[in-house]
């Protein structure tokens, strides 16, 4: 039986811990030197927080990279800075794990952003990020739930000696009974709520957004469909950045939808709100499948 929800109206942002920050237990502090990425930045440095990957069971992709690299995602990273220097107004990471583009966005262009977030133990070390790092003190707004167009309770479900913070949320009951299935073990649960409760409650401000990133292992539909009310606001992103993966999606929920339907269905209702993603918008759901499934993609308002 699913848990009980949280009612929606109680969902609020995490306060940002002060000093003396307290790292999560199985973690590690990391200096980022943004210059290393090509990246312009009004820091010549910040801190990440980050899984320790020499504790047991405790690897995480992202963290890897960044330890050993000293960022990641850098191609990401180049992209969502370029559209964030073309439109001013706050940044909203969906799908913000360790909160690494939260906390580069926030210290590079001193801009206000909001970061959602599921899984406690991302969480946990994004607000510790927040912490080593003052400029995101009074500039964050971080919320510990996932979007969904319902306010419910869903498990977070991962092999955690693979990829820790890579969580796949499942809210569907044959779903759990297939990941159990295959080793994947329930590291928490998370609380859902659609993003339109935030816009309508007033906690997303007034001031027109830059850019939305969705980043949510199959549920960016789920995500899309939640914010309706936002999507048609005066304060809607000028650009969302997506990973389009039909394969995610259906690992996460009972849709059986194929690749075309599920893309074809995404790109529709983004083209509703005025968003158009410029090399693919006169592809057939076909041909896009077939060049942008499991590919990051910027959408932007479409110019008239």
């Amino acid at each position: 039986m699913p848990l009980p929800a949280t009612s929606v109206s109680s969902v609020k942002a995490a306060p940002v811990p002060s000093a003396p920050c307290q790292i999560p237990a199985g973690s590690s502090v990391v200096v980022i030197q943004p210059n290393r990425i090509n990246v312009k930045c009004v820091k010549a440095s910040f801190k990440s927080v980050i899984y320790d990957s020499s504790v047991p069971n405790n690897r995480d992709a992202v963290s890897v990279e960044i330890e050993t690299k000293g960022f990641a995602f850098d191609g990401e990273a180049r992209e969502l800075m370029t559209a964030l220097n073309a439109h001013p107004g706050p940044f909203l990471d969906i799908g913000a794990n360790l909160g690494w583009f939260t906390t580069m966005v926030t210290a590079c262009t001193n801009r206000v952003t909001y970061a959602i977030e599921p899984f406690a133990e991302n969480f946990n070390r994004l607000l510790a990020s927040a912490c080593e790092n003052e400029v995101l003190s009074s500039r964050l707004h971080a919320y510990n739930i996932g979007l969904d167009t319902k306010s419910s309770k869903c498990s977070l479900y991962q092999v955690p000696d693979h990829n820790k913070g890579d969580t796949h949320s499942i809210c569907d009951e044959e779903q759990k009974a297939a990941f159990a299935a295959r080793n994947y073990i329930e590291l928490g649960v998370m609380q859902t709520a659609p993003l339109d409760s935030l816009y309508s409650s007033g906690q997303l401000g007034d001031v027109p957004f830059s850019l939305m990133k969705i980043d949510v292992e199959g549920y960016e539909l789920n995500s899309i469909l939640s914010a309706s009310a936002f999507l048609s606001s005066s304060i809607a992103p000028q650009c969302i950045n997506i990973e389009m993966d039909s394969r995610r999606s259906q690992e996460a929920s009972s849709w059986h939808v194929d690749c075309e339907a599920y893309i074809g269905g995404l790109r529709v209702i983004l083209r509703g709100y005025g968003y158009r993603h410029e090399a693919s918008d006169n592809l057939n759901s076909k041909l896009y499948c077939s060049k942008f499934d499991f590919k990051t993609l910027m959408f932007c308002k479409h110019q008239k």
